[in-house]
C-alpha cells in the first residue's frame, strides 16, 4: 500500500527541540534550510512538534491533581504552564502577532482549566479526559512554532491535528487509522509499490 500525495519531508522536533525562545529559533532556521533546499511545489516540509521540554510532565501532574479532587493545585498548574507559554510566545513574535497568539494560548488554557476544575469536582478521571489533558501541551507548542515561523516570513499553515488524525478508541495508547485519516484528508491510497 502506498499514498498518493506530493513529496513533503516531515521534520519532528521533540521536547528539548522546543524548549525555549532559542530552541524554537534553532527550529525555525533548520526548517527554513529545508524548505529553500526542496523542490517546489510540494517540497513545503510538514513539521510536528512535541510538547515544550517537561510540559507533558506537568499536565500528568495536573491530571493527577485534578483526579485526586485538588482542583485549587491542578488550576494553579495550569496557570504556571500557561504563564511559560506566554513567556516563551512574546519573545519569538512581535506586535499584533503576538496579541493573537497569546489570546489563542489562552484559550487552550482556559479550556483545559475549565476541564481540569469539572474533573477535579468530581474527583475522577476518565481515560479520554487523560489523553485530552496531556494532548494540550503539543497544540500549544504548535500553535508558538507555526507562530515563530510565520514571525520570520516562514511560509506556515498551523494544523490542528484532533481535526486531521483518525485513531483506534484505544485512549492513552491510540493507534493511528491512516486509511480513515488519508480519506479525512482527501488522499489517495493506492495498492502496489507505485502512488498515482
Amino acid at each position: 500500500m502506498s499514498v498518493a500525495s506530493p513529496a513533503s519531508v516531515v521534520m519532528k522536533f521533540g521536547g528539548t527541540s522546543v524548549a525555549d525562545a532559542e530552541a524554537m529559533t534553532r527550529v525555525v532556521n533548520i526548517v527554513r534550510r529545508q524548505w529553500e533546499s526542496s523542490p517546489k511545489p510540494g517540497g513545503a516540509p510538514v513539521v510536528v512538534v512535541s510538547a515544550l521540554s517537561k510540559v507533558t510532565d506537568g499536565l500528568i501532574r495536573t491530571a493527577r491533581c485534578a483526579e485526586a479532587g485538588d482542583g485549587e493545585k491542578a488550576a494553579g498548574l495550569v496557570q504556571e504552564l500557561l504563564d511559560r507559554h506566554v513567556t516563551i510566545a512574546s519573545s519569538l513574535t512581535t506586535g499584533p502577532r503576538t496579541e493573537e497568539l497569546v489570546s489563542r494560548l489562552r484559550a487552550q488554557f482556559r479550556e483545559l482549566g475549565d476541564l481540569v476544575t469539572a474533573l477535579a469536582a468530581k474527583g475522577r478521571m476518565t481515560p479520554g479526559a487523560h489523553d485530552a489533558i496531556v494532548a494540550t501541551g503539543e497544540l500549544v507548542s504548535s500553535l508558538i512554532v507555526a507562530a515563530a515561523f510565520a514571525g520570520q516570513e516562514l511560509p506556515a499553515v498551523w494544523v490542528d491535528a484532533r481535526k486531521v488524525l483518525v485513531t483506534d478508541g484505544e485512549h492513552t495508547s491510540a493507534a493511528p487509522d491512516i486509511a480513515a485519516t488519508c480519506k479525512r484528508v482527501g488522499i489517495e491510497i493506492v495498492a502496489g509499490d507505485g502512488a498515482r
